[in-house]
Parts: structure tokens; C-alpha cells; sequence
């Protein structure tokens, strides 16, 4: 049975932990520098299980070195964003966590999901201290964005979101970029199901859900979108499927970039980033892409 370490048991981290179990991708071990937390919420999983009738266990991680040689370790700690508080302070809250979890998981072997914000920034760093293929680093961003848009375009056609194909790529901030030419719905391409003006009303919606549902929420972030993401990559990535995810990662060359994570479709597989399939941009999209480079390399820098 494969093994998904955990780090974190906040709300991002525990309900990847229950998703993950129902999907019965592999064996869940959650840790938490919090005593007891952890253990109790592994514990309330495993009293559910009977009624959600999942098979696979969840158990607390006494210690990191239990989940050092995990398939997959999914790193969820971290403080989240209050209201009024950017990703770039956010930075600079949880740099310090991510670069001692990079260092204890250095030449670790397996695939490293990075679901902790804000995760363009963290994640170079965390490629950088680990040492680590940057091809097994993968930080949720596009994912995250492409779900949220493909829920936004079934709401406003009033189809079933499983039925919609949607891709966001670049930065994991309001420069963000959906790319509706590659967008969907049943195979039919929305521009010719939506106007210029219904498209542009849903990227602003798009671009403002993740601080929208902070002002909610007062307290937290959101958590169960970007959990269930986490999930479905653990999936992907345990049974090999060779699905295609926008995905945060280290740009190695992609539109003349390197040394700053953005998101692009990526075919995911046993041993995380199998081939990023970088598409072909318009103009001013690429501007875009080339510009949030810049700026993510002007923020690290400071």
C-alpha cells in the first residue's frame, strides 16, 4: 500500500488526510508539531471510516522521520491569510517553516506536493534548500484556479462542472490568466457559448474568489478546494494515471524563464512532473507570464 505523509493538521492538512483515505489512494500518516493534534484528528477519521466505508488508515506521524521515505509528502503548515494580509506577507510569515521542513526533507524520495501559501514564492526556495528534482516539487496554483473556473463556467451555463474542461496558468495572484481558448464545455469551445463581457465578469470573479472567501470566513482561508486538489494529485501521481494538471512549479526554460514558479498543464505521473506542456500563447499573455517573472523575482530579491 503506498504511504502519503502529511505535515500539517490544520484544515488544508486534515482534509486532504479524509479525501485522500476516501479515494483509497494509500495509507495516510498525519503529523503536526502541535502534541496530540494530529492523533486526535486521525483518530475521528478512523471512527468515520466505518460509515464512509473507506478501508485505507489514517494514523498520526509520531515524528517527520516516519513520513521521510513516504510516497508522496504533502506539506500543508504553515500560518494562513487573514483579512487585509497579502501573499507577500504571508511570505515572509512562512518562510522560515517551509525552509527547516525543506532542509529535513532533503533527498527525500518521493513526490513533494508544497499546498502551503504563498506557494509561487515558497516554492523555489524549497527546491533550492532541499535539493530536490525540480520535477518532484509540485506546489498547488493552477489546479486550484482551474477547479474554481470550471465551477464558475457550469454556474453560469447551467451544465455540470464535471462536464467542463478549463486551464489557468502563471502567477497565484490576481495576474492569474485563464486561458478560455483552451476552455470547454461537452467539447464545445465556451467562446462560442459566452460573450467577451460574460468571459472578462467571471475572471474578475475568478481572481478575487481566494481573498473573497477570506473577507467570509473572517478566520480562515479556504481549505476544501485546495484539499481535494491535493487529493486528486496523490491520486494521480499513486495509480500513475498521466492526468493533466496546471500546476506550480520551477521554470527551467519555459518562455525564456527560469528560477520562478508559475503554473502551466503539466502530465502527472509516478514520479510527479512527467512532461509540462507549455501551450501556445497569444502576445499579451506571454507578456503576462513574462511580467509576473519579474515581479515574483523582484519579491524574492527582497
Amino acid at each position: 500500500m503506498a504511504r502519503i505523509g502529511i505535515i500539517g493538521s490544520g484544515n488544508v492538512g486534515t482534509n486532504t488526510a479524509f479525501f485522500a483515505a476516501e479515494k483509497g489512494v494509500g495509507d495516510v500518516y498525519l503529523y503536526d508539531i502541535q502534541e496530540g493534534l494530529a492523533k486526535g484528528k486521525s483518530l475521528d477519521m478512523m471512527e468515520a471510516a466505518p460509515i464512509r466505508k473507506y478501508r485505507t488508515r489514517v494514523q498520526a506521524a509520531e515524528s517527520l522521520a516516519q513520513i521521510h521515505d513516504a510516497d508522496i509528502v504533502v506539506v500543508a503548515a504553515g500560518s494562513v491569510r487573514t483579512p487585509g494580509m497579502s501573499r507577500e506577507d504571508l511570505f515572509e510569515t512562512n518562510l522560515p517553516t517551509i525552509s527547516e521542513l525543506a532542509l529535513e526533507l532533503r533527498h527525500a524520495p518521493g513526490v513533494v506536493i508544497l499546498a502551503t501559501e504563498p506557494v509561487d514564492l515558497l516554492l523555489p526556495e524549497f527546491v533550492r534548500i532541499s535539493c530536490l528534482s525540480p520535477l518532484r516539487v509540485l506546489g498547488l496554483g493552477g489546479i486550484l484556479h482551474s477547479t474554481r473556473l470550471r465551477y464558475l463556467l457550469s454556474r453560469e451555463l447551467g451544465v455540470a462542472a464535471e462536464d467542463v474542461v478549463a486551464q489557468v496558468i502563471g502567477r497565484d495572484s490576481r495576474t492569474m490568466i485563464p486561458l478560455y481558448s483552451h476552455c470547454s464545455v461537452g467539447g464545445i469551445p465556451v467562446e462560442l457559448l459566452l460573450s467577451k463581457d460574460q468571459l472578462e465578469k467571471i475572471t474578475e470573479e475568478l481572481r478575487d474568489a481566494g481573498d473573497h472567501i477570506v473577507e467570509l470566513a473572517q478566520r480562515s482561508s479556504a481549505y476544501y478546494a485546495p484539499s481535494a486538489a491535493a487529493a486528486d494529485l496523490c491520486e494521480a501521481i499513486i495509480k500513475n494515471t498521466g492526468a493533466i494538471h496546471s500546476l506550480s512549479h520551477l521554470f527551467q526554460g519555459a518562455f525564456d524563464i527560469s528560477g520562478v514558479a508559475m503554473s502551466l498543464p503539466c502530465r502527472i505521473g509516478r514520479n510527479g512532473i512527467e512532461q509540462i506542456m507549455a501551450p501556445r500563447l497569444s502576445p499579451d499573455h506571454e507578456k503576462q507570464i513574462t511580467q509576473s517573472a519579474a515581479e515574483l523575482q523582484s519579491l524574492a530579491k527582497r
